[in-house]
């Protein structure tokens, strides 16, 4: 299993970059919580066991934002919000 890499930077300098570079912070809402119900992963997908990933891909699908992702796990929610890279 790979493992992803240790981000080069703290959790506050990357929050100054995103915020200087124009992303928004998207607060977790009752509506994104009861997205998670309609997430619906193919019968024959590996298992995803990652709450935080499906809380983000509900955000996107709720919200009609664009999900991008290089996680090879992620597309098989075939998501039309999802776009993998």
């Amino acid at each position: 299993m790979a493992h992803p890499e240790k981000m080069r930077i703290d959790g506050q300098g990357f929050s100054e970059k995103c915020m200087k570079s124009g992303f928004e912070m998207l607060p977790v809402y009752d509506r994104h919580v009861h997205g998670l119900e309609t997430l619906i992963r193919q019968g024959d997908a590996p298992p995803h066991n990652d709450p935080f990933d499906r809380i983000m891909l509900s955000q996107a699908k709720v919200d009609e934002l664009r999900f991008i992702t290089h996680d090879s796990l992620i597309p098989y929610y075939n998501e039309e919000c999802v776009l993998a890279v």
